[in-house]
């Protein structure tokens, strides 16, 4: 589960005040999950998503606005990193994206 500009203590679920109906009940029933992994920021939570990658490993350490030549921080994803939709489109699949973005260095 990838959930974005959301800390582990805001969900009901767990104490916070963000109503999670659907999560509550799966945990209740014994499925909980205490390893747990943050970007802390949009951009990098977007591109573990696009590819199901560690941000870091694939150029997104930071907003993509801000990206530098260190490694882990170029604020591109690389040729050699598979987005998610296009394996899923290989399968058959048909994919979308919308909202807020920003996952690119700005010309």
């Amino acid at each position: 589960m990838l959930i974005d500009d959301v800390g582990p203590g805001l969900p009901t679920t767990f104490g916070g005040e963000i109503r999670t109906d659907t999560l509550t009940p799966i945990y209740s029933e014994g499925i909980g999950y205490n390893r747990f992994h943050t970007t802390a920021m949009c951009s990098p939570t977007r591109a573990s998503l696009l590819t199901g990658r560690n941000h870091h490993r694939i150029g997104n350490g930071q907003i993509a606005e801000l990206a530098n030549d260190w490694d882990g921080y170029s604020g591109e994803i690389p040729r050699s990193s598979a987005r998610v939709a296009e394996v899923l489109r290989l399968y058959g699949y048909a994919t979308a994206a919308w909202g807020k973005w920003h996952n690119r260095r700005k010309p």
